[in-house]
Order: structure tokens, then C-alpha cells, then sequence
């Protein structure tokens, strides 16, 4: 099962009713971390730089290669664990 701390519309983490930190399972918990790594930039994590969109590199530099983008964000998406479950093929 999936699990995940929950985070408010400003990606901070938060308290919930019981006072602990809100913990998130099942599909909500997949919806989150799906939502943290669209908001990863590609080398902002310290220890794994290579994990991240590459925003400014394809969208931000030159001309916009959105086809590019729209890739890596697929990409992104299919490696959240337990986002292959939720996903349909087209």
C-alpha cells in the first residue's frame, strides 16, 4: 500500500484532526505523490539530481519543445509508484 505525508495547496506538509502529521494511503496517497514529482525540478533533489522535470531545459531555453516536455512529465508520472494501477492505456 502506498503511503505518503499530505500536503496543503502550498506543498507544505500539515497536522491533521489527531494532531499528527496527515498521512496519506490507497489513491490519495498516489494523487500526492504524483503532484510532488511534477513539482520536482529536474536537479533540485541534492542526493538525486537527475530526478526532476527538465522545465527550464525544455521549455524555458530557446524554443519550447513541449512534445519533449510532455514526455518527461509521462515519464514522471508512470514511475510514482502505483501509478501504473490508476492509469489507462489509450
Amino acid at each position: 500500500m502506498v503511503q505518503t505525508f499530505g500536503t496543503n495547496l502550498s506543498g507544505d506538509i500539515y497536522l491533521g484532526a489527531d494532531g499528527n502529521l496527515a498521512v496519506l494511503s490507497g489513491i490519495q496517497a498516489i494523487a500526492g505523490a504524483c503532484v510532488t514529482a511534477c513539482r520536482t525540478q529536474l536537479g533540485e533533489c541534492v542526493l538525486q539530481t537527475g530526478v526532476g522535470l527538465p522545465n527550464f531545459q525544455t521549455v524555458w531555453v530557446g524554443v519550447p519543445d513541449y512534445a519533449l516536455w510532455q514526455s518527461y512529465l509521462q515519464n514522471t508520472l508512470l514511475a510514482v509508484e502505483g501509478s501504473r494501477r490508476c492509469s489507462r492505456s489509450t
